[in-house]
């Protein structure tokens, strides 16, 4: 018997030699705890229950909170002995592990890779995942941003709101994953960005017939794939024929 994956608002400690499931949840700044059991004479099912009626007591007013558990703030970036709290690139090289066979992944990875360099260029240096702070993602959204992909023109929000999403799902994983604390706010998902269009311009009809007519054969069905379903260079590339429904 054992667990296949921990129950969120839950961690394990070991005491002893032995691993031992805790159920924890802060409400208004105290920090609420309790043993669930030996890691290895729990199922899932067990798990939930024993989790779930925790989550009931506390609710209905019955205190589980002890004086040395740290109490999680909103910026909180306290290092928990109970989770792994992987550096950057420890995690990042878990992420075809993690994700398998994602559609996704080379996104992620691309996005998540490119906040490794800038944390390696600002000095920051190879970080730990619970000690990226709103300030940290915030300057590199700004970085990314101002960094110029043609001349005197800023990343396309679209592009911005793509590396956003990229990382705000990975670390979400590695919160569902029991990797860091459920406890600490995802860095990466504050950060607004604006609504303003900055490449808005399409091709016309005949420029698109110009692009054919200039372009080598193998490129022309890239091309009108392109321009028909509005797919990414990535994606337009990981096409196969056998992709296409013929009927």
């Amino acid at each position: 018997m054992g667990l296949k994956k921990l129950p969120p608002n839950t961690y394990i400690k070991p005491n002893k030699g032995i691993q031992y499931l805790y159920a924890r949840k802060q409400i208004k700044g105290v920090v609420h705890q309790a043993e669930l059991g030996r890691l290895d004479k729990l199922n899932s099912y067990s798990a939930l229950k024993k989790r779930d009626e925790f989550l009931s007591n506390i609710t209905n007013g019955q205190n589980h909170s002890t004086v040395d558990l740290p109490v999680f703030k909103s910026e909180s970036t306290l290092e928990i002995d109970s989770f792994s709290n992987p550096t950057l690139t420890e995690y990042y090289s878990e992420l075809d592990k993690i994700y398998g066979d994602l559609g996704t992944l080379d996104q992620y990875k691309r996005h998540f890779k490119s906040f490794i360099d800038y944390c390696q260029e600002s000095k920051l240096g190879d970080i730990k995942l619970h000690k990226i702070t709103r300030k940290n993602a915030t300057d590199f959204f700004n970085y990314r941003r101002d960094s110029k992909v043609r001349k005197d023109n800023k990343l396309a929000n679209k592009t911005l709101l793509n590396i956003k999403r990229s990382l705000v799902a990975v670390y979400n994983k590695a919160i569902s994953n029991g990797d860091i604390s459920h406890e600490l706010p995802n860095p990466f998902a504050h950060y607004a960005i604006k609504n303003d269009k900055i490449r808005n311009r399409t091709a016309s009809k005949d420029e698109e017939q110009r692009l054919y007519s200039n372009a080598k054969e193998w490129v022309v069905p890239i091309l009108i794939t392109a321009f028909n379903t509005g797919l990414r260079v990535d994606n337009l590339l990981r096409l196969k024929w056998t992709d296409v429904r013929w009927e």
